[in-house]
C-alpha cells in the first residue's frame, strides 16, 4: 500500500502548531489529521506463464 500527502499542508500545519505553543505556554499539545490519498499500484510479481 502506498499513500500521498501534501507536503505543503503538513508544514502550514506543524508551523500552526509550533507559533501557536510558542505564543503561549497554555497551549495544550493538539493532535491533527490530514487527508491523504490512496496510490494503487502492482504487486511487483512476474505474471505466470500461460500453460501451452
Amino acid at each position: 500500500m502506498r499513500v500521498a500527502c501534501s507536503q505543503t499542508a503538513i508544514g502550514r500545519e506543524v508551523a500552526g502548531l509550533l507559533f501557536d505553543r510558542l505564543d503561549s505556554e497554555d497551549v495544550a499539545a493538539r493532535h491533527r489529521v490530514l487527508p491523504i490519498r490512496y496510490l494503487a499500484r502492482g504487486s511487483g510479481e512476474i505474471p505466470a506463464a500461460e500453460d501451452c
